[in-house]
This record gives C-alpha cells, sequence and structure tokens, in this order.
C-alpha cells in the first residue's frame, strides 16, 4: 500500500490557491471576460456574444461618450448590463421630453437597440461606481472577431 506524499500535495494545494489569487488579480484589476446576453446591444452586440473588458480604464476614470460598457445593474444588484456611454458628468441629454443634465459622478447610458433596451431613459444617470468594465473586443463568435465600435 502506498502512503500519501502530504508535501506534494501540499504543493499541489499552494499551486491551485496561488492560480486562483493571480485570476482573481487580473480579472479585478486588469480585464475581464464576459458573455453577453439579452438583445438591447444588437446589432452591435448579440446575446452569446463574449467580449473582453477593460478594468485599468475604469480603474483611472478613462471612459468617453460612444464607448460600451459592463455596469451593474441599478435595479437588481446581482446583473450586470452591457450598454454605450452616451454621456459623461456635466452633459445635458434629452429624455421623455425634457434635457437632464448628468451629475457629478455619474453616466448616462442606453442600449443600441433604442426600443428594446431598458437604460437611463428609464432609470436615470448611473453612479460611475457601478461600471464594472469597458467592453472593447469581441472574442466569439469566430466570424465576428475583433474591436467593438466606439459609436453605434
Amino acid at each position: 500500500m502506498k502512503s500519501l506524499n502530504w508535501a506534494k500535495i501540499g504543493r499541489r494545494m499552494f499551486n491551485f490557491v496561488k492560480l486562483g489569487c493571480i485570476v482573481h488579480c487580473t480579472t479585478e484589476y486588469i480585464g475581464t471576460v464576459a458573455v453577453c446576453s439579452g438583445i438591447s446591444m444588437q446589432p452591435t452586440i448579440y446575446s452569446g456574444d463574449v467580449i473582453l473588458g477593460d478594468r485599468l480604464s475604469i480603474a483611472q476614470r478613462k471612459l468617453e461618450n460612444g464607448e460600451i460598457v459592463l455596469c451593474k445593474s441599478t435595479e437588481d444588484p446581482f446583473m450586470y448590463v452591457c450598454k454605450r456611454v452616451i454621456a459623461m458628468e456635466g452633459e445635458r441629454v434629452y429624455n421623455k421630453g425634457r434635457y437632464t443634465k448628468v451629475p457629478k459622478g455619474h453616466l448616462w447610458i442606453e442600449g443600441d437597440n433604442k426600443s428594446k433596451s431598458h437604460d437611463s431613459r428609464n432609470f436615470g444617470p448611473v453612479p460611475y461606481a457601478l461600471v464594472y468594465t469597458k467592453a472593447f473586443y469581441r472574442v466569439w463568435p469566430p466570424n465576428k472577431v475583433g474591436f467593438l465600435p466606439k459609436n453605434s
């Protein structure tokens, strides 16, 4: 009967934990991968598309109008939404027959599929703190691999 090699098991466990820490730090601070669902960003992004997100731009507050972001839903904190930045803080947007000024520390986001998108037109400006990542590159499906367009 073979005895357990505790040193070998310990090394493997340590390497597994180390890998988990690397993955966590990478997705939390550098970039992430997301699978999109829903029709609100069609024709730019379709349900099932896999995108890469840039977390560094969010941390450095380097966003511009026209860029696509993933952010926590203002209505369901366990859900993320994928939308396009329409206006930054201090800018004005026309919504429901009047102009709205985007408050400090907020963004105005909308889906490209205006008739099927639940976005800032419904729930107002989104706090910048809810923005998780800036989507910049599609990796799936293979026939659409490439950078995402900045403007719809």
